[in-house]
Parts: C-alpha cells; structure tokens; sequence
C-alpha cells in the first residue's frame, strides 16, 4: 500500500505516485518551512490518545505506554532543544549560520520493531524535511496507519509525508526514490546497508542505523534476583532482535564453572517468565530443529545447555561478542574486566547497548571509551529513555544542514 497526500493506494499507482512527487518536491521546498511545533502538537495528540485508552496500538511484547511517550511533545521538544539548540548562530566576524533541513529523506526501514519506521519518519519531520519511507517487507501495517493518523490530526503534514511499499529487489523504483532525497536514512542489516552505498546516487547523503550488538556485563556476579527478572524479561520480551536487545552475558571471572553456575541460575529465571512471551509455533519448530542439529554435531558436549521449553542458556568458554540464537537463548561467557576493552575490540562499529551491574561511574566511563554507545542497569536494557541520541549520534543533526550567511 501507499500513502500520498494522505491517502492510501494501490502499490500499482507507484509510478504516478513517483511523477506527482517530482512536480510536487520542489513547490514543497518553497514553500514556508514545515515548523517543530506544528509536528509536535500532532504527535502529542496521537501519544495522548493512546495514553488515555482511546485509541488501541497493538505492538505484543513491547512496552506501548513506552513507545506512545516518545510522542508527547514535550519530549519532543527536549530532543529538538538538546540536538540542535547548540549549533553555531555567529562566527564572531559578521557571518552566521542557519540550520536548514536536508530537505528530502527517504527512510529505508528495518521491520525489527513494528513501530520503527513511524518514527523514523517523526524524526525527519522534527528537522523540517519531507519524508519518503520505504516499509520493510514484513511490516505489520502499524506505521503506516500512525503516519495516517498524523496527517488526519495536522493537514500540512500531508506534504511531508509518503510511504512505499516498494520491496527491495524492484531496483528501478528504489533508484528513482534515491533519485527524489537528498539524504538517504538506511536501517538494517550490514547487507542491506551495502546494497544501499552501493546502488545510492553520489549526490545524496547517506545516514546509516546498520546492525548493532548489545550485552549484560556483571563486575559482580552476586546479581539481586529482581535485577536478574528485569534482564530476563527483556530478553524475552524483546526476543532479542532489537539492536539493544542482550545477546551475550559477561561474567567478571576467568573460571568456566562459576559461568556454569551462572548459566543454571539465570535459566531457572527465564524459566519463570516464559509463559508470559509465547513464540509462534513456526518459529519455536525452527529453534527446535537447529537445537537438534547442534546436539548431532556435538556442539552441547562443550557448551553446556541449560534448556527450557523455550528458552535457554548457553555456556560457552570463548570471550567473543556475537549474536545469540535470539527468542529466549541467550550465549553466558566468562571474561574478566582486565580483557573487556580487547575483547570488545573486534566488534568496533557494531556496539551499542550494555547493561551493566553494579553501575559504577568509573566503569561506565571505561565501556564508553571502548565503544559502548548507551550503558544502563541490566534491568533497562530495552527501557525507553528520552531524549537519547541513536547509536552514539543524534539524528536531526544528522538530518540538517547549516547555511552560512555574511
């Protein structure tokens, strides 16, 4: 489906859809720039709708009240406040300097979280830039029924906001969408990442949200239980396929069967909490036969297996940062803090989230250095924090540019 000019289509109107954008981009960009206010009190009315019960956003497995608070406008206008209220007005020589947004954007979106690409979308907006947004292939239809209701509460919007459901392989209509931007927000795996470099005309800006990698590192591994059920619900909560989801859990010690130890305890707690965050059954069917294949190759002879009926923790003896099995089985590995920055090393790039106990400032400050984007408590590793910068960068700066007048 699209949305243009605020009404849903037919994915066969693409190309006219495409003609009418290339007239209507440039009266658009004349036109009297789109205000943060303006978006903002249309978001704000979205959040508060939901809040409120009267309007149902159905997202299983994530915190809505959460997600429905990155709306309201109030933390809207702190992300406006902390990103952009420090960039340059004067040069202190009679010249200064006035943001302007990119001006065009196309969000190449990822499906890992229903809710993703919408606000991707609201970020755009919030810089001043017409947004076209590409659905990922498997998308639940949430976001485009929120752009939806945007333009419905704030009529101007409609201008600013288009969506397409042009999957990837069409590589025409996905270079004539790069053709349109002047900047190109890509999300996603590194392979999508690298089909986007590759294919993006040179003259368009490439802003890139690629893979990430998240752990839990315990300094101490005497954990109070209720932190333990926070990052056990979060593992399942978010089946670990959000970039800030645990992946891995450090244990500070050298000595495999303290992570052994480890390993049965924090099994029990997933065992606890399973019945809360159901798999489909396809899904479970795959995690069962690559389980048995694991078991055929001999792979729980040396990683020992603590297993649930659908979750599990795995013990494995290397130091490396990687993605788990995700759905509940999460890898538990032994490294002591005197090898955490090298370990972590080979994964520069890719790092993002970790939750860490006890939080310690001296620590957070080491994990900082060492690449780490975003530290917290073990227990908020998913938890909605506002404002926050994306991966250790701030999006409506990356979203804007600065003129510079004398």
């Amino acid at each position: 489906m699209l949305l243009i000019q605020g009404k849903v289509q037919k994915n066969r109107q693409t190309e006219e859809a495409l003609r009418k954008l290339r007239r209507q981009i440039p009266r658009t960009l004349a036109a009297e720039p789109l205000a943060m206010e303006t978006v903002a009190a249309a978001a704000d009315r979205l959040a508060r709708e939901v809040l409120e019960g009267r309007l149902a956003w159905a997202a299983p497995g994530y915190d809505v009240a959460g997600i429905a608070r990155m709306f309201l406008r109030e933390n809207l206008e702190k992300r406006y406040r902390l990103e952009l209220s420090h960039l340059p007005r004067e040069n202190g020589q009679g010249g200064r300097f006035l943001r302007q947004p990119l001006g065009v954007l196309l969000h190449i979106a990822a499906g890992n979280m229903d809710v993703l690409p919408a606000y991707s979308v609201l970020e755009g907006l919030l810089a001043g830039n017409i947004n076209l947004l590409k659905l990922p292939s498997a998308d639940s239809g949430l976001s485009l029924w929120l752009l939806k209701r945007l333009i419905e509460y704030e009529k101007k919007l409609q201008d600013y906001i288009y969506v397409f459901d042009t999957p990837s392989a069409d590589t025409q209509k996905m270079r004539q969408l790069m053709e349109l931007a002047h900047g190109i927000a890509v999300w996603g795996s590194d392979a999508a990442v690298q089909a986007v470099r590759a294919a993006a005309p040179a003259n368009v800006k490439l802003i890139e949200w690629g893979h990430k990698l998240s752990f839990a590192y315990l300094y101490d591994s005497e954990v109070p239980e209720e932190k333990l059920r926070g990052l056990a619900r979060h593992i399942l909560a978010t089946r670990q396929l959000l970039c800030s989801s645990c992946q891995v859990i450090f244990v500070n010690t050298d000595d495999f069967e303290a992570v052994k130890s480890f390993g049965r305890r924090f099994a029990r707690l997933l065992r606890e909490q399973e019945k809360e965050y159901p798999l489909p059954g396809p899904i479970q069917g795959k995690l069962t036969i690559e389980s048995l294949t694991k078991k055929l190759e001999g792979f729980y002879e040396k990683n020992p297996c603590y297993r649930n009926r659908q979750s599990s923790v795995i013990c494995r003896a290397d130091s490396r940062l990687e993605l788990s099995p995700q759905f509940g089985n999460v890898y538990v590995k032994p490294l002591s803090e005197k090898k955490l920055t090298a370990a972590l090393w080979p994964q520069k790039g890719y790092l993002q989230t970790a939750g860490i106990y006890p939080k310690e400032e001296e620590r957070i400050r080491r994990l900082a250095a060492a690449g780490v984007t975003r530290i917290c408590g073990i227990e908020e590793m998913s938890d909605v924090c506002l404002p926050d910068s994306h991966d250790g960068r701030l999006p409506l700066l990356e979203y804007s540019r600065l003129a510079f007048c004398r």
